[in-house]
């Protein structure tokens, strides 16, 4: 037999059950630890949703755990056996409880002092530890999880996660990140100082006042979006896909017929024309015979020879800084 039954009485039956059940086990932790129930739509399956359980572990910690179940009706029955299951979770994360606090306490003094070193150095970043959430199959391998909050190559803060069984875990992070984290950070320092937020590569300004973009909105709206890249191209389907590259906002697209742009280079086919070696230092937009990107600060660094077809020609350019509204600022 099903339950019919709106959220919030759904939610009274389920802090009902966890409540009987508990006292029937004699108590499980979850009293002490001061359970709060609640149910939330599931992030990754619309047809789920999830039963959850926040628990205080003490010392600041918290922990949360989480059991999908269906969001049609279910049998009393079976939301019984979803209870039963989240209490046994809850015993064994009571019976690592110590040994959980004393490894998040060891973290967090450690993980203090390293990030203290690092915004000494000049890096944008933040972090914590914790427990965070954890499915019932999960509680078993329950082990810190360290949350990194700090600059990437689009210049703004986004959030990464890992599981840390030991300080070296997080020297080995912040090591492997340290160099382009500084890069970025001192980046976003110069701009700032310049009144402005971001930067785009001027090829692809050029790409979108030639397609008939407005510049400004443009700037505005991809740098407010989070998403790593978008294809913003034309209505007739021709591609213009745009993204962030150590720091600048740049893309892909075509440039010319059989030339094409990418992050920092262009592909030329065989078939539309041949660099020599001496174009190196000459401006991109004349040796390609490009007059709407003459002069705009974009000159050949490297030829490549033939490969597979193509050469590939790196550049060298000035990224143009633009402002919180996306107007250009040069």
């Amino acid at each position: 037999m099903s339950v019919h039954w709106n959220g919030e009485k759904e939610l009274r039956f389920l802090k009902m059950l966890c409540e009987r059940e508990d006292a029937r086990r004699g108590g499980t932790g979850m009293a002490g630890m001061k359970g709060r129930v609640g149910i939330r739509p599931s992030v990754r399956h619309e047809h789920l949703k999830e039963l959850t359980v926040g628990l205080k572990l003490g010392r600041g910690v918290q922990v949360e755990l989480f059991e999908t179940i269906y969001k049609e009706p279910s049998s009393a029955k079976n939301l019984e056996e979803t209870i039963g299951e989240m209490l046994d979770g809850i015993e064994e994360i009571d019976s690592e409880r110590d040994r959980l606090l004393d490894q998040v306490s060891e973290l967090r003094s450690h993980l203090s002092r390293r990030l203290a070193q690092e915004r000494r150095r000049g890096a944008h970043i933040t972090g914590s530890v914790g427990l965070g959430r954890l499915e019932l199959n999960e509680v078993r391998d329950a082990a810190p999880v360290v949350s990194l909050h700090y600059l990437h190559d689009d210049l703004r803060m986004r959030h990464r996660e890992f599981i840390a069984d030991c300080a070296g875990d997080i020297d080995g992070w912040l090591t492997d990140i340290r160099d382009d984290l500084l890069f970025y950070s001192f980046t976003l320092e110069i701009l700032k100082a310049g009144g402005s937020i971001g930067q785009i590569h001027p090829v692809l300004v050029h790409a979108l006042q030639n397609r008939g973009f407005p510049v400004t909105e443009t700037i505005r709206s991809r740098f407010e979006d989070m998403e790593p890249s978008w294809d913003i191209g034309r209505p007739d389907g021709e591609s213009l896909v745009v993204y962030w590259h150590r720091g600048v906002m740049t893309g892909t697209f075509r440039l010319a017929d059989g030339i094409r742009f990418q992050k920092d280079r262009v592909t030329i086919s065989k078939e539309a024309q041949t660099l020599p070696k001496s174009t190196t230092g000459k401006d991109l937009g004349k040796v390609l015979g490009i007059p709407g990107l003459e002069g705009k600060g974009v000159t050949v660094d490297e030829v490549d020879s033939y490969s597979e077809g193509n050469q590939t020609v790196w550049l060298n350019a000035d990224a143009i800084p633009f402002d919180e509204d996306g107007k250009l600022m040069a």
